[in-house]
């Protein structure tokens, strides 16, 4: 096992941030050192096809890497199904993974901050992820770690262990009696101003959506994320062309992040799982997502109330 974790991105179609996603990981400390992994997803409707067209000519001139492996699909396997079969096949030959989907663009030490925290907390019970994206909320000032936890969690540009990935329950029947707990609800809206009604909607639909089940498994086993104080990470897949983001560009919240220029990363000596601080801004960070949007908390409540009741809120 090399101290570098192989890199899996999937795609399908979208050339423009693919490209700037690659050419972003490329400029990263140890890309040279970095084995390759592309998912490259078979067309659904012919809109995709252009898009998929560049990406597979492109992806065959990109060098940087210590290799570049290509998973081709003959069929359109949709993201999480193309996700999780990427994942078990690089499992085989790998002991940890860092994952992105497309439309991230990354700090160069992005990749040094995924690894040494792969390799910090490789034994933590306690940490289940290394997150390269922080949430755009206010850092306390009397807060000087350059990293924290959370028991919140971001797909976008992530590093995970396989024992601890594979010990996670993806049961949607312990997921269903979770959420029919409201003490449990208290702890979600706290974490994540949209977890209850993705894992609403999980147990609705019987389909699996990763970054939400994360969150719950860091619930349900006392466990964390770690994230950095700024983010290794900007996000452009609010433009309405993602499969689970809607169109927020208008917001210009993510695509104006500010992320780290540094090279290198090295973690401060930090042991406490749980700062209040960083808790109380986390906390008001997701409640202003649904600040004096009252119709919006509403038709939550209502949503979740029919949930207890197993009517469809559809």
């Amino acid at each position: 096992m090399t101290n570098c974790a192989p890199v899996l991105i999937i795609t399908l179609n979208r050339y423009v941030h693919f490209s700037r996603c690659i050419k972003s990981l490329s400029a990263c400390t140890d890309a040279d050192k970095t084995d390759l992994y592309i998912a490259l997803d078979y067309p659904l409707k012919v809109k995709d096809w252009d898009g998929y067209k560049k990406i597979d000519n492109y992806i065959k001139t990109i060098k940087t890497f210590k290799n570049v492996n290509i998973i081709k699909r003959n069929e359109n396997y949709g993201a999480v199904k193309n996700f999780f079969d990427s994942v078990a096949q690089i499992f085989k030959k790998h002991d940890k993974l860092i994952f992105s989907e497309d439309d991230n663009e990354f700090s160069p030490n992005f990749l040094n901050f995924i690894n040494n925290g792969l390799n910090k907390f490789a034994n933590n019970p306690l940490v289940n992820a290394i997150c390269g994206y922080n949430y755009p909320f206010n850092i306390p000032k009397n807060y000087t770690k350059n990293y924290y936890f959370s028991q919140g969690f971001s797909t976008w540009g992530f590093g995970i262990w396989k024992t601890k990935f594979e010990s996670f329950d993806w049961d949607i029947t312990n997921l269903n009696r979770f959420l029919h707990n409201p003490l449990n609800v208290i702890k979600l809206n706290n974490i994540q101003y949209d977890l209850l009604i993705g894992l609403m909607n999980i147990v609705k639909s019987g389909n699996i959506t990763g970054d939400r089940m994360h969150c719950y498994n860091n619930i349900i086993k006392g466990a964390y994320s770690v994230f950095p104080s700024i983010s290794k990470v900007r996000n452009f897949g609010h433009d309405g062309s993602g499969v689970h983001c809607s169109n927020m560009l208008k917001q210009n919240i993510f695509v104006s992040q500010l992320i780290d220029n540094k090279k290198t990363f090295d973690y401060d000596t930090n042991e406490e799982l749980e700062n209040d601080s960083i808790y109380k801004e986390l906390k008001r960070h997701n409640y202003n997502f649904t600040k004096n949007n009252y119709i919006k908390r509403f038709k939550l409540l209502i949503k979740y109330l029919l949930f207890l009741m197993d009517i469809s809120f559809y």
